[in-house]
């Protein structure tokens, strides 16, 4: 089965890349395209080519671009990112990568808070490896939902997912002991539960700013 799906994963690509052949009467067929790739993409994460199947997801994402189909490309970037981390050959740095790029589809398309998810996934994937790249992403995904939590019209869901973004990079940064980064970052999530009417979340992350200021002698 694994052979034959291989098989059907080449033949995908090569119809991929007819589709994309340009001449004097014809023009790249984006949409096709990624339609082939996406069945490329699917034979090989059967027939167990995970590097090839993470390769022609990304193709598929590229190809869903052109055409302006940005929430399909995300996705599809989404799923190599997972294939390239602990869905697949457990590679947290291109698992990372992947994941960015994912986050650039959604935030052109207007979907902060998927783009900060998506960055949160990046980030979780990089505690063991590089920590320091993970508590930077983590970062960005917080400043990510603080713009857009400072719209006039934003939606309590927003401010929620800064809050959940928050519980992420705080604990990231107290294990990479950047104790006054964690500290102002609670300073953040106290004033995102007080929009939120939660007074005691506010008071607990009042007093862990106290507590991890003073871990870092402030």
């Amino acid at each position: 089965m694994e052979a034959r799906k291989l098989a059907e994963g080449e033949k995908a690509l090569l119809d991929a890349a007819k589709n994309l052949k340009t001449g004097w009467f014809k023009k790249a067929d984006h949409e096709a395209a990624a339609a082939d790739y996406e069945k490329a993409a699917t034979a090989f994460r059967v027939g167990k080519a995970i590097p090839r199947a993470i390769d022609a997801f990304r193709r598929a994402a590229h190809a869903h671009v052109q055409f302006d189909s940005g929430f399909m490309a995300a996705k599809h970037m989404e799923t190599a990112a997972f294939l390239a981390g602990a869905g697949g050959i457990k590679d947290p740095g291109q698992s990372a990568d992947l994941y960015e790029e994912a986050a650039l589809f959604h935030r052109q398309d207007g979907r902060v808070a998927n783009a900060a998810e998506a960055l949160g996934k990046a980030a979780k994937g990089l505690e063991a490896d590089d920590p320091t790249r993970g508590v930077a992403l983590a970062s960005q995904a917080c400043d990510l939902l603080d713009e857009e939590a400072r719209e006039p019209d934003v939606k309590e869901l927003t401010l929620l997912a800064a809050i959940d973004a928050y519980k992420l990079a705080v604990p990231f940064m107290l294990r990479a002991k950047q104790c006054q980064a964690a500290a102002r970052l609670l300073r953040r999530q106290a004033k995102m539960h007080a929009r939120v009417d939660q007074p005691h979340n506010v008071a607990r992350c009042e007093l862990s700013a106290v507590i991890a200021l003073l871990a870092a002698d402030d």
